[in-house]
Parts: structure tokens; C-alpha cells; sequence
């Protein structure tokens, strides 16, 4: 287990990361300038990325929290905001010709965002109350978990595949979903326990073979990547959590597979999608059938395109995270012709805590369609297609510049305070895997705010709630506590 002292010592992996990525940043930094075309927006760039990195060799050094939640945040940060500029591939033809001045503008306030959230996470002007919000530790019975783990595993396959298959009701899609997260919930149990040796085969080729295969063949049927990512994002902070190290090469290699999985999934939309958006499946084969069916068609392009599609994934990869040169877009018309939202995206702030069960007609707003028609990137008749809203961007539509400081501050309280709360080394098994599951979630910094952390308080206190049917009732061992 981690020990204050190991942070004071220095730790190797802390320094070897560091100096990985500065190498990396160097030699990004090297090919634009050999071949001629280095700017200013470059050198923004590289600061946006070592600004991204800090939080990750803080956490590698000092392991002051459980998960490394917040490191892999502020590197989603640099790598959509800092990445772009480094590449041979032009931005999305939207996107393309951008005044260079607007491109320096667009890169040095998403770098002040991002140093705005760094610093007020981990600096010291934190809002005052984060420090003094309680801190939910539960310890759990090894029979109560084994159990509950096989019982929420199954409840959740089962939800997994009645909401893929069914057209649930909108006044019970929140308690379907939630349901079906306790598939996720049940695997992140079995995969604590795995790495500590506490389960037997059986639970192993459940797990293996049963609830992560599902998992996975059922988001991919959909021809979204991101329940993949997830649930790969999910287990890995747990791993890093029990064994104290990051799995860097299974982190790499995951990469390499994501990449031709998100770049090359357009010709599997065109087989099963209608009119843009994913049919629902007819059964729980044809759910399977589709995820294979997904990763049928990527093998088969890199097959038979190779160099070519490996080039191409990597390219739509590469315009699909980039964020630069959208926020420039953004820069460029607003408030001169679209007018700013002033806070109208997050009006339904109060209406997100409650339940669509109690009210059925509480406001809907799709706001990815509504920003996808107010910049003009979509049709006027597509009342179907929504644009991803980055938070970040969010903040800036609304209110300016001075918004998107403020507004990055904010974020960085709400992330400080879900880590007071949730991420600690005290958590217990259970408040480690439920602190895993609820933080996986966050990871999508590229929707609106309101639409990531919109269920975050129910799922913290369902999750708690649940952990009393499997903590340790024995008064001699680590019982449920908050505030510790």
C-alpha cells in the first residue's frame, strides 16, 4: 500500500512518465519546426499539454487520492485542446481557414481554462466548504460482495439488453439505465476481488466471459465507443487502486485499438443505422450479432486498406477530438452573429434532481441539436442529429471569456469535492468501486455540463445505499462511516 513517505522519496514511475511525455512534446514541438510551418498557436499548444500533464505526475508522485480520476480529465484536456496543431491533418471542413488570430485566441483561452482548472483544483483558492464535505468509506463482507456482485451482474445484463431491445418509456428510461449500470457495478466487483485472489473460477469466467463481453458487444452494437471506453476507463482506475501502479503498456495498447475502432465505425452506421440514428435490436443476438458485426468491419478494413485505413482512423480520430479549432468557430461568430445562451443551457439545473418517474413532462432540452442548428452545422430540417457541447465551450457560448474562467473554476470545485467525498484511500472495496463507476462517467468532457453530471447525486447516494446490504457488520472490522 501507498505511504506518505513514498511521495516524499520521489517515485520512479512519477519521474519516468514525465519524462516520457516531455520526449513526446519535444519531438511534436521538433517536426513542425523542421518542417517550416511553426507558429505561435504551436507553442500554446505545448503549453495547454504541460499544463494537462502536472496532475498526473502529482498523482504518481504523492498519491494524495484513491483513483486517478483527475489526471486522466486534465490530459483529456490537452489531448483535445493541445494535439491538433501537431498533426498533418486538417480540422473538420467546418473548421478549416480559420483567421490565425482567432486560432491564437481559441488556444491561449483553452489554455487558461485549463490552468484554471488546475490550479483550482489543487491550488489553494478552493471554495471553502470542499474541504469540510463528509467522506463516504465502505468496507465490505468478501461473501455479501462475491454475492451481490453475480445478483447486480445479472440484474444488469438484463436491463443491458431490455434497453436495447424494448422502446422503454421516457418516465422510466432513468431507472432502466440505472439498472443496467449494475451490470458495470457488479464486474467492477468481481474485478477487485480478482486482483486480490478472493474469487473463484467460476466468478472469473463469469466475469470474463460473461459480463464484460456483454458489456462491450452491447455498446459497440449501438456504433458508439464511448460505453467501451468507459468501461475500460472503469476497471482501469480500479486496477490502479489495488496494485498501486498504471498499467502504461495495457493503457497503450488500448489506444491502439480505440483508435481504428472510433475512426473506422462510419461504414458499420451506414449497415445498421436509420435515418442517423441506431435501430434497437430485435433480441439479445441480434445485440450480439451487431458488436461483432462492429468489429467485423473494422478487421475487415484494416485488412484490406492496411497502411491506408490505419491513416484514415487515425486522421477522424484525430478531427473528431479536436476541439481547437471548433472553439475557434465558436470564437469567430460568437457574440458578433450568434448572441451569447447567458446561463440558458443551464436552466434546467434544479429540473435534472428530479425523477422523471414523479415528473413526466419535467423539460427535455436536446441541447446538442439546438447548439448544432444555432452555429449552422446542421441542416435545418435535422431535428435528429445532436453536436456535442465540450463543456468548456459551453461556458464560453454563454458568457464570454469571463464565463468559461469562472465557469473552469467552478468545474474544478465540483471534481475537487466528488474526490473529497468519493476518492480516498479510506473508501473501503465498496466506496472504491462505486467511486470507479460514478467518476467513469465524468470522463465525457465533450458534452454539456447538465448532461455529465446532471444523475451524479443520485448515483452517489443510491450507490452508498447499496452498500449497506454488503458492508462489514462485524464490530471488530471496517464498517460503514462517513466524515472519517
Amino acid at each position: 500500500m501507498y505511504t506518505a513517505s513514498r511521495g516524499r522519496q520521489g517515485s520512479p514511475e512519477a519521474w519516468a512518465f514525465m519524462v516520457l511525455y516531455l520526449l513526446c512534446v519535444l519531438l511534436a514541438n521538433l517536426a513542425v519546426f523542421l518542417a517550416g510551418s511553426y507558429t505561435v498557436s504551436h507553442a500554446i499548444a505545448t503549453a495547454t499539454l504541460l499544463l494537462a500533464a502536472y496532475p498526473m505526475w502529482r498523482y504518481l508522485e504523492r498519491r494524495e487520492e484513491n483513483l486517478p480520476f483527475f489526471p486522466i480529465v486534465t490530459l483529456l484536456y490537452g489531448l483535445y485542446y493541445g494535439v491538433m496543431p501537431f498533426t498533418p491533418f486538417e480540422p473538420y471542413a467546418p473548421y478549416r481557414d480559420m483567421p490565425n488570430g482567432i486560432l491564437v485566441k481559441a488556444g491561449a483561452l483553452s489554455g487558461l481554462g485549463v490552468a484554471v482548472l488546475v490550479v483550482g483544483y489543487h491550488g489553494r483558492l478552493r471554495a471553502p466548504f470542499v474541504d469540510r464535505l463528509p467522506r463516504l468509506s465502505v468496507y465490505w463482507s468478501l461473501d455479501r460482495a462475491r454475492q451481490a456482485a453475480v445478483v447486480l451482474g445479472l440484474i444488469g445484463a438484463g436491463a443491458e439488453v431490455v434497453r436495447r431491445i424494448a422502446d422503454v418509456p421516457p418516465s422510466f428510461d432513468a431507472i432502466v439505465y440505472f439498472l443496467q449500470q449494475l451490470s458495470l457495478l457488479g464486474s467492477g466487483i468481481l474485478f477487485y476481488l480478482w486482483l486480490q485472489d478472493r474469487i473463484s473460477f467460476p466468478h472469473v469466467l463469469f466475469l470474463c466471459c460473461g459480463l464484460i463481453p456483454l458489456q462491450v458487444l452491447a455498446g459497440l452494437s449501438t456504433g458508439f465507443t464511448f460505453p467501451v471506453i468507459r468501461l475500460v476507463v472503469f476497471l482501469g482506475m480500479i486496477y490502479v487502486a489495488v496494485r498501486q501502479r498504471v498499467p502504461w503498456r495495457t493503457s497503450v495498447a488500448a489506444i491502439v485499438v480505440f483508435i481504428p475502432l472510433m475512426g473506422l465505425k462510419q461504414e458499420y452506421r451506414e449497415l445498421e443505422w436509420f435515418e442517423g440514428r441506431p435501430e434497437a435490436a430485435r433480441s439479445a443476438s441480434d445485440v450480439a450479432r451487431r458488436g461483432l458485426l462492429f468489429a467485423s468491419v473494422v478487421t475487415r478494413q484494416l485488412k484490406e486498406r492496411r497502411t491506408e485505413a490505419v491513416r484514415d482512423a487515425a486522421e477522424i480520430v484525430a478531427q473528431r477530438m479536436d476541439l481547437l479549432n471548433v472553439f475557434a468557430y465558436l470564437i469567430e461568430l460568437t457574440p458578433e452573429h450568434v448572441p451569447y445562451l447567458n446561463g440558458a443551457s443551464y436552466s434546467d439545473f434544479f429540473w435534472k434532481f428530479v425523477p422523471r418517474i414523479v415528473y413526466a413532462s419535467k423539460p427535455s432540452p436536446k441541447w446538442g441539436n439546438e447548439f448544432g442548428h444555432r452555429y449552422a452545422l446542421l441542416s435545418p430540417g435535422d431535428d435528429l442529429t445532436s453536436v456535442n457541447l465540450p463543456q468548456m465551450l459551453e461556458m464560453y457560448i454563454n458568457f464570454g471569456a469571463v464565463g468559461l474562467i469562472i465557469g473552469m473554476w467552478v468545474l474544478a470545485q465540483l471534481y475537487r469535492a466528488l474526490a473529497q467525498i468519493l476518492n480516498r484511500h479510506s473508501a473501503g472495496e465498496w466506496g472504491t468501486v462505486s467511486a470507479a463507476l460514478v467518476l467513469s462517467s465524468l470522463v465525457n468532457i465533450e458534452s454539456n455540463l447538465l448532461l455529465v453530471f446532471g444523475n451524479v447525486v443520485q448515483w452517489v447516494i443510491l450507490l452508498y445505499l447499496l452498500g449497506h446490504l454488503v458492508r462489514e457488520r462485524n464490530p471488530g472490522s471496517p464498517s460503514v462511516t462517513a466524515g472519517v
